[in-house]
C-alpha cells in the first residue's frame, strides 16, 4: 500500500487545524453575581458565596454575616467612601446593630484572615 505525500500533507494540515482551534477555544467567563436581600427597612447586596448566612431581624434592628472563614476587620464606610469606623474582629460571625446608623447607603468591607476582602452593602431605609 503507497501512501502519497500530498495525502499526507492534507491530512498534517486538516489535523493541525483542528488542534489549533481547540485550544484557542474562550475559557469560561466567571461572573462576579451578587446576592440581594430586601427587607421592610433594610436592603443588603453581598457577591454570591462568600458568606454562609445573612440575617436581618427585623425586631431587633440586628444584621448578621457569617462566614466560613475567620474575619479580622470589619470597616464601615459612608455613601462617600469616608470611613467611618473599623472594627477588629477574629470571628465566623458579625452582628451589627441597625439603630446606629442614621439613614443611608453604607459600603461594609470585611477582611478576612487570608488578606482578602469582601465588600458588602447595605441601605438603611428608615
Amino acid at each position: 500500500m503507497k501512501v502519497s505525500l500530498p495525502t499526507i500533507i492534507v491530512t498534517l494540515f486538516f489535523l493541525s487545524a483542528n488542534m489549533a482551534n481547540a485550544s484557542n477555544a474562550p475559557s469560561p467567563v466567571l461572573m462576579d453575581l451578587e446576592e440581594i436581600y430586601t427587607y421592610e427597612s433594610l436592603t443588603i447586596k453581598t457577591p454570591s458565596n462568600t458568606f454562609l448566612h445573612v440575617n436581618f431581624d427585623e425586631n431587633k434592628k440586628k444584621l448578621v454575616f457569617e462566614s466560613l472563614e475567620n474575619m479580622t476587620n470589619v470597616q464601615v464606610l459612608d455613601q462617600n467612601g469616608i470611613l467611618e469606623f473599623q472594627i477588629p474582629i477574629l470571628s465566623k460571625s458579625v452582628v451589627l446593630d441597625i439603630n446606629d446608623f442614621s439613614i443611608g447607603n453604607y459600603q461594609l468591607n470585611f477582611l478576612m484572615n487570608n488578606d482578602k476582602v469582601i465588600p458588602t452593602s447595605f441601605s438603611k431605609l428608615k
